[in-house]
């Protein structure tokens, strides 16, 4: 039986999963747009392919067309984030040099950030250029903490063991909203009512389940099969972001929430994410499932 906090941490730790699957079609088309910069198809293709090498290597489990999905999400919101940091450093005067990033490497960083990340062999050394980066903008913040919005959102739901039961579970609980109670007690595997944050559980993100409304009913893939989650509430507030917010999570956590601070960055520059690859989330900058994940 799922707990609650059992929900938060299958999916945050769905979102590093050791890769297997099928090499990705090259494309000239544009995976997302950041004001002037086109990121291009074939270059989050290519991250994406690169990530399932390295699976294939270590003997991961083969992934299917949903999970990997997730993982081209993944890897343009990872893109998206590289430019609005390049832009928020220049306006805040925030310098690294290759040697800050040669010693990071040295130290390590280069290994948390390829496993908590989603970051292929590739990509580490800018992804770790971009973490200094960040590390840079928080401590340029005041003491206080750094204005941002919070998204609180209440959920339940059920978890199951494919995605052809999750989608007939969805269409249930649309089809028959009364049901859903019963449905969600009789479970084998249920996700109990619950309230989760962008502050406090920020690596929920990228289901989108800060992006749905109330009344909606998504789907994400898990580490073992897929959630059916129901959207019971949802409220967006003002709030501030501190050090104390930053602490406890871990390295995936803290850069999902230091990515808040560019949000008024890339509402001057403008974002837009092709469809084919998802929806892009303004308040997480995530690019989250489209179609309630269907």
């Amino acid at each position: 039986m799922f707990s609650t906090r059992r929900f938060v941490a299958v999916l945050a730790c769905a979102c590093t999963v050791g890769l297997m699957a099928a090499g990705c079609a090259n494309s000239a088309t544009s995976a997302a747009q950041v004001g002037d910069v086109d990121i291009s198809e074939s270059a989050i293709f290519d991250r994406t392919s690169a990530l399932v090498s390295q699976g294939q290597a270590e003997g991961a489990t083969t992934l299917d067309q949903s999970s990997l999905a997730q993982v081209n999400r993944v890897q343009t919101t990872s893109a998206i984030r590289s430019r609005l940091l390049e832009v928020a450093a220049q306006d805040k005067g925030v310098d690294v040099t290759d040697e800050q990033v040669n010693a990071a490497l040295a130290g390590g960083t280069g290994s948390d950030a390829a496993t908590q990340l989603g970051t292929p062999d590739t990509m580490v050394e800018q992804t770790v250029r971009d973490l200094l980066v960040l590390e840079g903008l928080v401590s340029v913040q005041p003491a206080a903490g750094a204005p941002v919005t919070n998204v609180t959102t209440r959920i339940d739901g059920v978890s199951v063991p494919s995605r052809d039961a999750a989608v007939a579970t969805r269409s249930q609980f649309m089809a028959d909203p009364a049901t859903v109670d019963s449905v969600i007690a009789a479970s084998a595997a249920p996700v109990e009512p619950q309230t989760v944050s962008v502050l406090q559980d920020p690596t929920l993100a990228p289901t989108g389940v800060f992006n749905a409304l109330p009344g909606e009913v998504i789907l994400y893939p898990g580490t073992n099969g897929y959630y059916v989650v129901r959207i019971l509430d949802r409220k967006v507030a003002p709030a501030v972001l501190t050090a104390a917010d930053l602490t406890p999570q871990e390295l995936n956590g803290k850069f999902d929430l230091g990515s808040l601070l560019l949000v008024p960055y890339a509402e001057s520059a403008g974002v837009t994410v092709n469809p084919r690859l998802g929806v892009w989330d303004p308040l997480t900058l995530q690019v989250v499932p489209g179609g309630s994940g269907l």
